[in-house]
């Protein structure tokens, strides 16, 4: 018996998220939503202990973002790891999906922020000149074609960004660097979810192992110069 409609596989497909209305129970549900509410406390607290009201891409009220719940909330795993979870990973994955990454996304229902949703590669459209290179790791080299995609064009020199910072973004980066690439970091073009204490080692190890950082404005001042 199928769990998901014929229009929700669709838009899975077509759009790369699908709506699992009616398709989750209701004690199901009131974990998550109780999960959920304990990440938002818990985001919150932090917060008050470093005396703001950002860290990362989350902010107070508006909008949050809290990875690998699971291995914070064992709870979680109930859900992530239970039938429905693997039949819904069936229906539009196929028959081998491997979880290597969850988070919850929490909008502010009346205060919420405006993000910009990406899926690595998931739909990202080529136009004009631009080239797309599809990963399947980590980082942006490892088993594509992308180190051989830049010496036939003569890059020598890139400029990164993305996030989150402190993992696809840095293994890119040092994958980069170990490949003999000049790398810059544009620093207010990366972000990431994880604790604050996380950007201050990645921006500390590329600036005394891997490269420079730089920011945006910079960049812009520099070419127009």
């Amino acid at each position: 018996m199928s769990i998901l409609t014929e229009a929700q596989k669709e838009q899975f497909h077509t759009d790369g998220f699908c709506i699992l209305e009616n398709v989750v129970p209701d004690a199901m549900l009131r974990l998550l939503r109780d999960e959920c509410a304990t990440f938002i406390r818990l985001k919150d607290e932090e917060m008050d202990r470093a005396g703001t009201d950002t860290l990362g891409i989350s902010h107070r009220g508006s909008r949050y973002f809290v990875s690998n719940c699971h291995l914070v909330r064992p709870e979680i795993n109930r859900f992530l790891h239970s039938d429905l979870m693997a039949g819904i990973c069936r229906e539009t994955l196929g028959p081998d999906a491997y979880m290597f990454y969850n988070q919850y996304v929490v909008k502010g229902a009346e205060a919420g922020m405006k993000f910009s949703w990406h899926q690595d590669s998931g739909y990202v459209n080529a136009n004009g000149g631009d080239i797309q290179v599809t990963k399947h790791r980590f980082s942006g080299f490892w088993d594509t074609d992308l180190d051989a995609i830049l010496r036939n064009l003569g890059v020598k020199t890139l400029l990164i960004g993305g996030v989150n910072l402190d993992q696809c973004v840095m293994t890119t980066l040092e994958d980069a660097s170990f490949l003999g690439y000049d790398v810059i970091l544009v620093e207010d073009c990366a972000a990431t979810t994880s604790p604050a204490y996380c950007t201050q080692a990645t921006l500390y190890n590329i600036k005394l192992l891997f490269g420079f950082v730089t920011r945006a404005d910079q960049i812009i001042a520099a070419l127009d110069a």
